[in-house]
């Protein structure tokens, strides 16, 4: 027996910077191109985004028209206050679920799994939507960042903490399957609810047709095209340019000890994300462009927000994560397949899942600035060891985080949830 339909929810889509996006759509792709049916329900209009995004780029095996389910709001709860969020929630909150109730087509199909990229808002109704069409939905969601939602009330006493708990513990309990993405992020769960029932660890999983390693000839095409240095060695970050949980501040400090200490290295760094969306993301901006100037080795540049991020890792030279807390960090998988020595702060159970320190990649302490240099130094001036690096990252991606691998795991846990539930 097979799966009647898969319904896919997730609030952002590419072109938005988003794993999560990035990922449901790959994961719509893939299970539409084996023949599955597929839904891809967003908040409006990330669907109609995505359209133009697959059709500006020429992606030929992408989703149509009829395959996503725009659900249309008119808010913006990010930059809000908590009365106000609590105010908009409740005028909203009916609309949407009504929105999802009627769009999201259950039909006659038995065996449909619905899964959720993210524990948001939309994923929840889209839950309940199932529960209401009286179909036995299969379900899961996945927790893509570190701690589940609700785990600051977690070992808190007092009443309002209690409350808080119970309702988080409740609502991580109405899908079928909870997704971890790595082991830090199980534990942390697992902490949060008291058991494991409902919990499984599946990675992140990429497209190694896109993320991977260019000959040298190829790589200098794409420096051209992408009018970036010919002659130096790029060092890249991509994600959020701010100072708090991604760190980015760090790199303030060590453009300083770089061009102090390793005076011969040429090196341009490459930021690649918004910066410029936020008074925090100009200042910060604004530093590392004092740091350059004080530099006479050292370049900074920023792209803003691109849609080809694989065009840029593939002609870069090393990687770099200083982020205190993710989930798994999607970008450091890209960059290993593109065959880039990772340079990452340790984040207990996350760092050491993905890397094997001084084999293919580096975890750095407490975001050492002179551990940084140290590495950066040794892997810019010996190239056999570089290349040793470099041909243990994408082997390591090859062996654990490609999409092929990963979509096998969620296509035989799909499977397994519908023949538990009888289906």
């Amino acid at each position: 027996m097979g799966i009647d339909k898969i319904i896919i929810v997730s609030n952002y889509l590419p072109p938005r910077n988003s794993g999560a996006g990035q990922r449901a759509f790959n994961h719509a792709r893939f299970f539409k191109k084996s023949g599955y049916k597929v839904n891809l329900v967003t908040q409006s209009p990330f669907g109609t985004n995505l359209l133009e995004f697959q059709k500006r780029n020429g992606i030929e095996d992408g989703l149509e028209k009829e395959d996503i389910i725009e659900i249309k709001h008119s808010y913006d709860l990010e930059n809000q206050g908590l009365l106000k969020k609590i105010l908009f929630a409740l005028i909203l909150l009916p609309i949407m679920f009504f929105q999802v109730l009627v769009k999201v087509k259950f039909g006659k199909s038995k065996r449909i799994v619905l899964h959720g990229f993210s524990t948001s808002l939309l994923v929840y109704l889209t839950i309940l939507a199932s529960a209401f069409s009286l179909k036995k939905v299969v379900s899961l969601m996945e927790i893509t960042s570190l701690y589940p939602p609700g785990y600051n009330f977690h070992g808190k006493s007092g009443l309002k903490n209690k409350i808080f708990r119970y309702l988080y513990r409740k609502q991580l309990g109405l899908p079928t399957k909870i997704v971890t993405l790595s082991p830090a992020n199980n534990k942390n769960y697992i902490r949060f609810m008291g058991h494991a029932s409902n919990s499984e660890l599946i990675t992140n999983g990429i497209d190694t047709k896109k993320f991977h390693k260019e000959s040298q000839a190829n790589r200098i095409k794409l420096r051209k095209q992408l009018k970036l240095p010919l002659e130096t060695s790029i060092i890249v970050y991509v994600g959020a340019i701010t100072p708090h949980k991604k760190r980015v501040d760090i790199f303030v400090n060590l453009i300083d000890e770089l061009s102090r200490l390793k005076p011969n290295l040429a090196i341009d760094f490459l930021f690649i994300g918004n910066n410029d969306r936020t008074e925090t993301h100009r200042k910060l901006t604004a530093q590392l462009l004092e740091t350059e100037d004080k530099s006479k080795n050292i370049g900074v540049n920023f792209t803003g927000h691109v849609e080809n991020v694989s065009d840029y890792l593939k002609c870069a030279d090393l990687y770099i994560l200083p982020s205190e807390a993710e989930g798994l960090p999607n970008s450091v998988i890209e960059a290993m397949a593109c065959g880039l020595p990772v340079l990452m702060n340790n984040i207990d159970g996350i760092s050491n899942f993905i890397l094997d320190d001084g084999e293919n990649g580096f975890i750095v302490d407490n975001n050492s600035i002179t551990d940084y240099v140290t590495i950066i130094d040794r892997l810019l001036s010996d190239l056999k060891e570089y290349l040793r690096i470099s041909e243990n990252a994408q082997l390591c991606i090859a062996e654990r985080f490609t999409e092929e691998i990963v979509n096998k795991k969620y296509r035989l846990l799909y499977l397994k949830l519908l023949t538990l539930r009888g289906q």
